[in-house]
């Protein structure tokens, strides 16, 4: 507990300085994000065939895939919806899509990540289809773009080809995508003049022809029903039978609707989102766990990417939003309470010390203690999130307490008489007991925080892990660090002291000698 031989604490104090060091390097890799991730037992996904499918085809492809997934062991329950799924801030309405939920059994909610992949295998079920799934939560990986409508869709599917490049992102995937075929019908004003048709009247009849018309209502026992007018299914498709719908002329003769109007067929998005009154594009993707590879990892080369000039097309910015957002606000705000944390604790033993020596002694358990923290999440593979970071903040409180019963009760030592090395080595005799208690005491306590037995215990075990691995680091290090330091620091004050009383000693001396001299007659 206390080293003797000067060159022992020597060499002790630089393998602890070196120790300090090693959660700085690269290995071992820890990984950053803003909550983890926890096996809740739900999974949700999605399905999205080309736009035109019929609702009765992607009906009948769920049905298949529901039946199959089913199948999967450890699985309780499907459900899903026809016609609709989430895209962007809403969702994509149209029987080319469908959603669907995976509910596993209660007792076997630990099998999530397992049920996940045997879930992803199940595409063959689907051909042609877009098949997505993932666990349950919202998008972890989230960007909305914002620009010129000519650039933004480009620079959304540049943002989901970076996107898919990145190592453990699956789903990757834009509202640009929910693009299908647009036919624009121009109405000739000059034509339709010519042959004697009102442009009003040929739009209508378009209109009509492709949407349909509500032409009256009739009464039912459910209350009144609209009586729709249009085309059927297969004519309203076809463009040459759109081309002949006729519109009657003044003279009372049918003219073709071709005769007075010009189709084109394009591509256009099926929805157009804003924000701030300006178009926006999200982009977002899913992390896959069966990667082991942390939201930072993944966050942090995209958006550095991002910011390089001239990777995105002129006039086109990027917003982080959600879990991206919240992450990089996280580690921010974090940082900040951390810096303030150990600024505090040290202030506050400074009034109660009295002195700006003792509490630095003090503040040498908090790097330690870090050691262990970062020791800790590393051996568990566990990242730096929001609970372990505020587990951090914690821990600079409790591992302070062994050095402040080294220190305090050192100091009562020296008061009675005893010189530093005496009294230093009495505090690590007495206050080696009460030290063993309190922190075996606290790891203990933490013990069943870091195992997570408990259901969605997943998300906060890195804060017991961050404590336990915090605590045993600052038991080991700090009850041999903090005596050499004081030995070290206070004996160095001790004789400071002393040599400074000496030379006023001296001073005062010669003062009274200069006093005592007799003062020669006729000096005055």
């Amino acid at each position: 507990m206390f080293v003797t031989s000067r060159w022992r604490s020597l060499v002790f104090t630089a393998v602890t300085c070196l120790l300090m060091c090693l959660p700085f390097l690269p290995f071992p890799k820890i990984g950053a994000e803003f909550i983890p991730p926890s096996e809740n037992g739900v999974l949700r996904g999605s399905l999205t065939y080309h736009i035109g499918q019929p609702l009765s085809v992607t009906s009948a492809a769920m049905a298949k895939l529901e039946r199959e997934l089913l199948k999967i062991d450890g699985v309780s329950s499907v459900l899903d919806t026809v016609g609709a799924k989430p895209s962007g801030f809403g969702s994509v309405v149209g029987g080319h899509v469908a959603r669907f939920s995976v509910v596993l059994d209660k007792n076997r909610r630990k099998e999530t990540d397992r049920v996940l992949a045997a879930a992803r295998k199940l595409y063959w079920v689907v051909p042609g289809a877009a098949y997505h799934v993932a666990g349950e939560g919202g998008n972890p990986i989230a960007f909305t773009l914002t620009g010129p409508d000519v650039a933004l869709e480009a620079a959304a599917n540049q943002v989901v080809a970076l996107l898919k490049e990145e190592k453990g992102t699956i789903n990757a995937q834009s509202a640009a995508e929910a693009e299908g075929p647009r036919l624009n019908i121009h109405i000739d004003p000059a034509r339709a003049a010519i042959l004697g048709v009102s442009p009003g009247q040929a739009a209508l009849a378009a209109r009509i022809a492709i949407g349909g018309v509500v032409s009256t209502k009739v009464r039912l026992v459910n209350g009144l029903t609209d009586v729709r007018l249009e085309l059927p299914v297969q004519q309203r498709n076809s463009l040459a039978t759109i081309q002949q719908v006729r519109l009657r002329a003044t003279g009372g003769q049918m003219i073709p609707l071709a005769s007075v109007a010009d189709f084109t067929q394009t591509i256009a998005p099926t929805k157009i989102e804003r924000l701030n009154r300006e178009r926006v594009i999200r982009v977002t993707s899913d992390i896959d766990p069966q990667q082991h590879v942390a939201q930072g990892d993944i966050v942090t080369p995209v958006v550095k990417k991002l910011n390089t000039p001239g990777f995105l097309p002129s006039g086109v910015r990027y917003i982080t939003e959600g879990d991206t957002d919240l992450f990089q606000q996280a580690m921010i705000g974090m940082g900040i309470a951390l810096i303030t944390s150990v600024v505090l604790v040290y202030m506050l033993m400074v009034v109660l010390y009295g002195s700006f020596i003792e509490p630095a002694i003090v503040m040498f358990s908090v790097p330690v203690a870090i050691i262990g923290a970062l020791g800790g999440l590393a051996v568990s593979h566990q990242t730096i999130n929001l609970f372990s970071m505020i587990a951090i903040v914690m821990l600079f409180g409790l591992v302070s307490k062994n050095g402040i019963l080294l220190v305090d009760y050192a100091n009562q030592q020296r008061k009675k008489g005893l010189d530093v090395f005496a009294s230093m080595k009495e505090a690590a005799h007495v206050r080696f007991r009460p030290i063993l208690m309190t922190t075996f005491a606290m790891i203990f306590g933490m013990l069943p925080l870091s195992l997570g037995l408990t259901e969605g215990a997943e998300t906060r075990r890195s804060m017991g892990t961050v404590l336990i691995g915090g605590l045993m680091s600052s038991l080991i290090l700090t009850l041999v660090l903090v005596p050499v330091m004081y030995t070290w620091i206070m004996g160095w004050k001790d004789g400071y002291d002393r040599r400074k009383a000496a030379k006023r000693a001296m001073r005062a001396e010669h003062e009274v000698e200069e006093v005592d001299q007799p003062v020669p007659l006729g000096a005055h």
